[in-house]
């Protein structure tokens, strides 16, 4: 009985240790690492939901221009009658229904008006009541509406936004389009029916505001995918933008780069080139010869067609120095600077010759000049060679033995 009694009891202690050690290990586990219950993940949503809807409020996508500020439910106004009675201001709200309720006056329907009409009906209908009077109608507070953003987005779904936003505001605050997004043809759908069409790539390279429509109540954003049955262009080499890209007509080389964000200052120019198929169906090889820190070029301005692939090599950014110096090896390049400037951080040793007998050989055409003041540029190799009476020294060292040993050997008739 005793025997198990203390066997019960080592079972239950046993029990209670491990419950303790296990509570303690989950008391250590980081906060990070536990999953967030689904009212965290509610709370989360509801604050970005209001930061979103705050920086619709505060946010103005540029000055109000009351011949195109539409103005809608929601929108605050205020009526300031001065006169031969102290100043008086009346604060104005259009209604869900569009309309504004003007006290000892009456309704007026504002809804789709402009800014410029609605200032215009109202000041009519207060005039009637305080002639004599100037008065004034001013915007108080904008509107925040919804807008929907459908397509090739990467986050669809609702956005808050107000009255002075443009269709690039929404685009940009809701972040990047997917790959085959058709940045060109983007649809601005309103409730009235009524479709607008805009180029959001042109936008980004032209910023023309009249062409980037201002948002209204109800808008949907539809960005649709690109049609690749009209071709598309292929890109090899960088391997960070290598793939098919959309093809858009009219488009120049030097327009498509800049569109697709390739940095020209990483690409080796002098080497690039479009492989196009000819009238028969076989690829012409077209060389650009463009040169670095040259956007002038005529070949950037060179239109691409259907299926063109571009070969756009890495840019070497280095150069190679050897011969006579401390540290040979390669070198970053830098623009604009001499032979000599590489050199010098190579370091020369006390054999090196003098500066105009370094000798440069081009990566392009491997064309071999001389002169530490020649510009260099990237994949050039430097050689820098040993003092002229050194070189002479080093032949004299080693043609001694063999002429002593000729002028021995005749002298016991070897030869």
């Amino acid at each position: 009985m005793r025997k198990h009694l203390k066997i019960r009891t080592c079972i239950l202690l046993g029990t209670f240790a491990c419950s303790l050690v296990i509570s303690k290990s989950f008391a250590q586990i980081p906060e990070t690492i536990l999953p967030q219950s689904k009212t965290q993940q509610t709370g989360i949503r509801e604050l970005q939901e209001r930061q979103l809807l705050e920086q619709a409020r505060i946010i103005m996508g540029g000055p109000i221009e009351p011949e195109e500020y539409r103005v809608g439910p929601g929108d605050e106004l205020m009526i300031t009658i001065i006169g031969n009675a102290p100043e008086t201001n009346i604060p104005l709200v259009v209604l869900p229904e569009g309309v504004v309720a003007i006290p000892d006056i009456g309704i007026a329907q504002l809804n789709g008006l402009t800014l410029a009409k609605s200032q215009e009906k109202i000041k009519k209908l207060v005039q009637n009541l305080y002639p004599g009077s100037s008065i004034n109608v001013n915007l108080k507070n904008l509107r925040v509406f919804t807008v929907r953003l459908t397509g090739e987005m990467n986050e669809p779904g609702i956005r808050y936004a107000n009255a002075t936003w443009r269709v690039s505001d929404i685009l940009d605050q809701a972040g990047d389009l997917r790959k085959w997004a058709d940045t060109r043809s983007i649809e601005i759908r309103h409730r009235d029916k009524t479709v607008e069409k805009f180029d959001y790539r042109d936008y980004k390279k032209f910023g023309h505001q009249e062409n980037n429509p201002l948002l209204r109540d109800g808008d949907e954003i539809y960005v649709p995918r690109g049609d690749f049955s009209i071709g598309s262009i292929f890109v090899k080499n960088p391997v960070e933008k290598s793939g098919f890209y959309l093809y858009y007509e009219n488009e120049t080389l030097i327009d498509f780069l800049r569109h697709e964000d390739i940095i020209m200052d990483q690409i080796d120019l002098a080497n690039s080139v479009i492989v196009r198929n000819n009238e028969i169906g076989f690829p012409d090889t077209i060389k650009l010869s463009l040169s670095q820190n040259n956007e002038n070029s005529p070949s950037l301005n060179i239109e691409l067609k259907p299926d063109d692939i571009l070969i756009l090599p890495n840019l070497q950014n280095f150069v190679y120095v050897d011969g006579e110096v401390k540290n040979p090896g390669s070198i970053d390049w830098a623009a604009y600077h001499p032979a000599s400037h590489y050199v010098g951080i190579a370091g020369r040793t006390s054999n090196s010759a003098g500066m105009n007998k370094i000798e440069v050989t081009r990566r392009n055409s491997n064309e071999k000049i001389k002169g530490g003041d020649l510009l260099i540029f990237p994949g050039d190799y430097i050689y820098v060679p040993k003092k002229k009476h050194l070189i002479v020294r080093e032949w004299l060292d080693f043609i001694s033995p063999v002429v002593s040993l000729i002028i021995a050997g005749k002298a016991i008739g070897i030869y």
